[in-house]
Parts: structure tokens; C-alpha cells; sequence
């Protein structure tokens, strides 16, 4: 088995063609997709005057964010104009309803403006309630142009003072029920999906796949195709290698920036079927999300690997007949690892050295990983 080392220029060829493969992804942003529906009226609960329902619909990626809310309503008056009331928001249904609370209950002709934002997806969209409008007050009757004569003076008894009159009491405007205060962490004119509210440890599973290539070279394979006696000769390399695995991420609550990932993954490589090399890799890494709506991240972590098994007893040794390269079996490796990722697309870089009789190996790698989490909120 011969170790050989490799320059810089190598790596920087490899991150170049993984930062060409994960252009065209940041660019592919999902599109939006918010759309609100039919306003439906319901049958007012106890303590409620008026409640209705707007269907609304969400793109994926407008479910992963936040969904901003605001509402009222323009009720005609007597005066020919209207006023403005407003209405509490709430969220049912999973991702499908907006629920408006009123007071007071709305006369026909009112109308009701509902405005949804999520990113850069606004909807906007106005109703007009049917039903009998509210009574417009009754003018007095225009006097006739002459007064009629007035009946001439009768003598009368002098009566007892008149007793003096109470005050008239200003007229009281309708009373509406305060709207009911969302518990926290909702802010007024804010809906979010139910059931996901900020509180308590957030934990979601997840999978992983990606490649890494890279490290010293541990041999060089000549294979043969049989169909047309080409041959080609690949090599094998301590850090490359298919990554698949499942993990998962703790925050201390759903909308943290702050992440905690555990992941434990398999890693394969091999050359012409004559020798491989396998091993498990546990992954500890804290992360921080920022940018907007938190979709890019970063962390530095721990790496450990074992089980390390080159196999190469398929493989036969040039000038030695009847001997192979056999199997070599690398003791564990404790390493670090750096990160940097935007929504399920990330790459990392990775340090490691394996060991064997005090013999080292460069296991460095730079891996390309596409990880997809499952939310059970």
C-alpha cells in the first residue's frame, strides 16, 4: 500500500465544483403560493357577536415562516359613510382557516378587508356581507308654508310650576366585548399555524445524504471493461466517500436561532468492486440560523469515526502472484468539522487523520450534504 500527499491545489479544485453545484439550488427558491378564499360566515359562539372563516392556502416554503394577519371591518352608518371596527384573528385547521371574531354583530353592507403577508407574498382581499342594512333615521315632515291661525286666548286656572326636567343621558355608543388576548408568544395581527406555538424543547428528526471527496490516496485501481478492453484507473482516497444517515435537531424552542445536531451516518467508497472503504461517523455540531427568515446557518463541531475497514482482498498485488492488499482495519478518529449551510443544502469541511502502527493518513475532506427535516407540529 502506498501514501502519497497532495498539494492545496487539489482541494481548491474540489470546493470550486461544489460551490458550482450549489448555485443553481440558492437560486431555485420555492415560489409563493399565498391565495385567500371564500369568506364563510358561522354561527357565533358564547361571547361572540360575529365570527367567520377565510380558507387560505400556503406554499412549503411560506409554511416554514411566519404568516401576518390584520383585519376589519367598514360598517355603514346612518350618515351615509362608515366606520371602521376591528376584528380578532385566530388560526384553526392546521394550515387552512383564518378565524374573525367581531363584538358587535355587522349589518349588511358591511365590508371586511383581510390582509395576509408571508415573505414576499402578500394577499389582499375585501367581502361584502348581505343581509338587511342598517336603519337609516326618519326625517320630520317639511312644515306647510303657512301656519295654521292660532286658536284665540282661553283663561285658564294658573297651574303649578312645571317640576324641572332631568338631564337627558348622552346616548351610549353599542358595547363591544374587548377582544380576548392570543396567549403568548402571539402578537396582535399575528397568526401562526396551530399548535406550533414557542414553547418548550423543539425536537425534529431528519435525513441525510451527500458525498466528500478528498484525503491522501490509498490506492490506485486499473479495471478492465470487458466490452470493449478500455481501461481506466481509479483511485481510492482516505476522506472520499456516498454519506447517508438520520439524525436530528434540539432547540429550546420552535423559533430559536440557536440548534443543536446530532447525526449518525454510514460512509462507502470503492474502486472497480476489487476494494472499498467503509466507516460510521457520529456528528455533534451546534449551529446558529440567521438571515432572513432564518434559512442560512453555520456551526463548528465534532466528528468521531469507527469501524474504519479497507478491504482489499479482491485486489491482487502487481509483480506478486497470488497475494492481495488483504484488509486493514484503522483505529477510531476523533476530529472537528465546519459547516455552513442554506435551508436543507449544506457544505462542510471536515479534519481527520487515520491511524494505523503509528502510521498517519490525511482523511481530510469537503462534501457537498442535502439533509430534510420531518415536522411532527
Amino acid at each position: 500500500m502506498t501514501i502519497r500527499r497532495y498539494g492545496a491545489g487539489a482541494y481548491l479544485r474540489a470546493a470550486w465544483c461544489g460551490c458550482a453545484l450549489l448555485a443553481p439550488l440558492l437560486v431555485a427558491a420555492p415560489a409563493a403560493a399565498l391565495e385567500l378564499g371564500e369568506l364563510q360566515q358561522e354561527p357565533a359562539a358564547a361571547g361572540q357577536a360575529y365570527r367567520a372563516v377565510v380558507p387560505v392556502s400556503l406554499s412549503e416554503a411560506e409554511r416554514q415562516g411566519y404568516l401576518i394577519v390584520s383585519a376589519y371591518a367598514l360598517v355603514p352608518n346612518g350618515a351615509g359613510g362608515s366606520s371602521r371596527r376591528p376584528l380578532t384573528i385566530q388560526r384553526h385547521g392546521g394550515d387552512s382557516d383564518i378565524h374573525l371574531l367581531g363584538g358587535a354583530p355587522l349589518p349588511g353592507g358591511t365590508r371586511i378587508v383581510v390582509t395576509a403577508s408571508s415573505g414576499s407574498a402578500t394577499a389582499t382581499r375585501s367581502y361584502e356581507l348581505a343581509g338587511p342594512a342598517m336603519p337609516q333615521p326618519q326625517l320630520p315632515p317639511a312644515a306647510a308654508a303657512a301656519p295654521a291661525p292660532l286658536p284665540p286666548p282661553v283663561a285658564a286656572a294658573p297651574e303649578a310650576a312645571p317640576l324641572p326636567a332631568e338631564p337627558a343621558t348622552p346616548e351610549q355608543p353599542p358595547s363591544l366585548e374587548p377582544a380576548r388576548p392570543l396567549p403568548p408568544p402571539y402578537d396582535a395581527g399575528v397568526a401562526r399555524r396551530s399548535g406550533q406555538q414557542d414553547q418548550g424543547l423543539y425536537l425534529r428528526p431528519e435525513v441525510e445524504l451527500g458525498y466528500e471527496f478528498g484525503g491522501d490516496k490509498l490506492v490506485e485501481v486499473e479495471c478492465v471493461d470487458t466490452n470493449d478492453n478500455s481501461t481506466s484507473t481509479p483511485s481510492l482516497r482516505a476522506g472520499s466517500g456516498l454519506i447517508g444517515g438520520i439524525g436530528g435537531h434540539l432547540r429550546p424552542y420552535r423559533r430559536s436561532p440557536l440548534d443543536l445536531r446530532l447525526t449518525f451516518d454510514y460512509k462507502y467508497q470503492s474502486a472497480c468492486a476489487s476494494v472499498n472503504l467503509q466507516r460510521f461517523r457520529f456528528t455533534l455540531l451546534p449551529t446558529y440560523w440567521f438571515g432572513p427568515r432564518q434559512r442560512f446557518w453555520g456551526g463548528v463541531g465534532v466528528i468521531y469515526e469507527t469501524g474504519i475497514k479497507f478491504d482489499g482482498k479482491n485486489l491482487p498485488v502487481e509483480n506478486v502472484p497470488g497475494a492481495t492488499l488483504g484488509k486493514v482495519d484503522f483505529d477510531d478518529a476523533l476530529g472537528g468539522t465546519v459547516q455552513l449551510g442554506w435551508w436543507f443544502v449544506a457544505l462542510d469541511y471536515n479534519f481527520l487523520k487515520y491511524s494505523k502502527n503509528g502510521d498517519h493518513l490525511n482523511a481530510n475532506s469537503l462534501g457537498l450534504l442535502f439533509t430534510y427535516g420531518f415536522d411532527f407540529r
